[in-house]
């Protein structure tokens, strides 16, 4: 019976099935049907093959494991070098070297010609062997514009078949510079070295805050100066910049209504209130919403809050509405809420005050009016927002006024702001540097709008001298120099020249840095970057660094 166990093992799963296991070699499981048993059903079989375990003997595992271990060989893992000998060169053969610091490309290069010429040209010589070789994309590596002046010449890289004529392309990354017209006249030194906020207020605050800003003005006594109209709207192009789009915008004179008082908040607006010097301008509720306003701002985003009038309101503001001050010792103080930023024009010259207004909206020889500094600021905005709507609609090319869109394609989200400077500089280029629109020689446009190079797109292309214009209005750039530096190392890349056109007033809130930023950009770059703002009366581009920028 033990021996049968060995071979063969039954096991009843149910009363009709059988599974039976064998230890017969290369069994395959097979299903059988036995005869019907005396209580007349019929029983499934399954049979399969049985795996018994072998077990060797311990003399069988020593040999075996005594066979299968190798001994691994060691290595090594010293080296010895021999130390070199230094060798000694005779004195006369030692001297001074002259560095070559120029690289110049093999004179048996084919291309030497091309390169040194101003207008590099392809001629096919047989147009029926070129035409399946013919490209409409021709693609350039991409080179750092520190390294341009090292470079052999790039070799073309021919994509799908197209035709010739319909591209334009480049043989080399680097190419001699093209001397590009300068705008005319002698521009005046509109931008020293000044912060124009610190020159206008007398106070100068860094607008990159996270939170609302609280901004005390001291309304003047002589009312022509009264510059609240101004001020506003330098905080809006602040905002502009800071976080793009419009705040919104109050402005509340006292006394007024308790329920106007409860939506005042500083985060995404420009909100002032503005004393007007009558008796009990505020009542105690009023004050106490004040206050309860005044404590929610620790959680608003990026916005002004203004207190505006003579010195006796924003003293009753600091001590009864802010309570911002615990005196410690004598001069000084702690604030539990913003530290507010106090300001007042000045210039008590009417003159300079008017003169800085102007320039905020590109305005450098009209004859300005005499009135209000608020009435100035409202009447000068105007006359800009007069020359964008101007350039949207039309350019003048030569003596004929040609609806803009014709000539000036628009991009997706662009500003009137942008498309209007856009346009304007395509009238500059053809009126003001007589750069014909059309190049004869190559029987297409010589300047082009939203010009496709590679992975970019250009604000204006001037292909006749290798040049890319680009409009910045800086809206919504936290940090304006950082994108100004991308336009640069992007746009060198390609071997262009660049001109970068900011509208007046964000060049006058960021005069300092851009002044800086200029004199840099000439160090490095030479006269291959250049930038510019706008003067709307002489319609023309007026250097940043001006005469002091050298």
């Amino acid at each position: 019976m033990g021996e049968r166990l060995k071979s063969k093992l039954e096991a009843v799963i149910e009363d009709d099935e059988l599974i039976i296991a064998t230890k017969r070699a290369g069994k395959i499981p097979t299903i059988s049907v036995k005869k019907p048993s005396k209580s007349g059903k019929k029983k499934k079989v399954i049979e399969v093959l049985l795996l018994l375990p072998e077990f060797f003997s311990p003399n069988e595992i020593e040999s075996q494991i005594i066979t299968g271990i190798q001994k691994v060989r060691q290595r090594a893992h010293t080296s010895y070098v021999v130390p070199a000998k230094p060798t000694f060169l005779e004195m006369s053969e030692i001297k001074i070297l002259d560095i070559e610091r120029e690289i110049k490309a093999p004179i048996a290069s084919k291309l030497l010609g091309i390169i040194a010429s101003r207008e590099p040209k392809i001629t096919f010589e047989d147009v029926d062997e070129i035409e399946a070789l013919v490209v409409k994309d021709i693609v350039l590596p991409k080179y750092k514009a520190d390294f341009m002046s090292l470079l052999l010449p790039a070799q073309p890289v021919f994509l799908t078949p197209g035709e010739v004529q319909a591209r334009e392309f480049v043989i080399s990354p680097h190419l001699p510079l093209v001397s590009v017209a300068h705008p005319e006249g002698k521009p005046p030194e509109i931008i020293p070295e000044k912060d124009f906020f610190e020159e206008a207020f007398g106070t100068s605050f860094s607008f990159t805050s996270e939170g609302p800003v609280i901004i005390f003005a001291k309304k003047p006594e002589n009312r022509k100066l009264s510059y609240i109209e101004f001020l506003k709207r330098v905080l809006r192009e602040l905002y502009r910049i800071r976080v793009g789009g419009l705040p919104e915008a109050y402005h509340i004179m006292l006394p007024d209504k308790e329920r106007r008082l409860k939506m005042v908040r500083a985060g995404g607006s420009i909100t002032v209130i503005e004393g007007t010097g009558k008796d009990n301008e505020l009542k105690n509720n009023e004050v106490a919403i004040l206050k309860e306003k005044l404590r929610e701002l620790f959680s608003q985003e990026f916005g002004f809050l203004v207190f505006y009038g003579k010195e006796d309101f924003l003293n009753f503001v600091r001590t009864e509405i802010l309570e911002t001050e615990l005196h410690l010792e004598e001069h000084k103080r702690m604030y539990i809420t913003q530290k507010p930023i106090e300001i007042k024009p000045t210039q008590e010259n009417y003159d300079q005050l008017s003169e800085l207004l102007s320039r905020f909206w590109g305005s450098f020889s009209y004859d300005l009016p005499d009135t209000s500094i608020d009435k100035l600021a409202v009447f000068l905005e105007d006359r800009f927002r007069e020359f964008i709507a101007h350039y949207t609609r039309t350019i003048k090319i030569g003596d004929k006024l040609i609806p803009t869109p014709l000539y000036v394609e628009g991009s997706e989200g662009e500003s009137i702001t942008h498309y209007a400077l856009k346009a304007f500089v395509v009238e500059y280029l053809h009126n003001k540097l007589e750069i014909p629109f059309k190049d004869l020689e190559k029987g297409k446009r010589s300047i082009e709008t939203e010009f496709s190079l590679g992975n970019i797109r250009l604000d204006v292309y001037v292909s006749s001298q290798n040049l890319a214009i680009e409009v910045e209005t800086l809206y919504g750039e936290p940090v304006p120099l950082l994108k100004l530096r991308h336009d640069i190392e992007t746009r060198l890349e390609y071997g262009l020249n660049l001109w970068i056109v900011i509208p007046p007033s964000p060049a006058m809130l960021l005069r300092k840095e851009l002044v800086e930023f200029a004199k840099y950009v000439k160090k490095r770059y030479g006269d291959r970057v250049k930038v510019f703002t706008i003067d709307i009366d002489r319609k023309e581009l007026i250097s940043i660094v001006g005469k002091s920028g050298g």
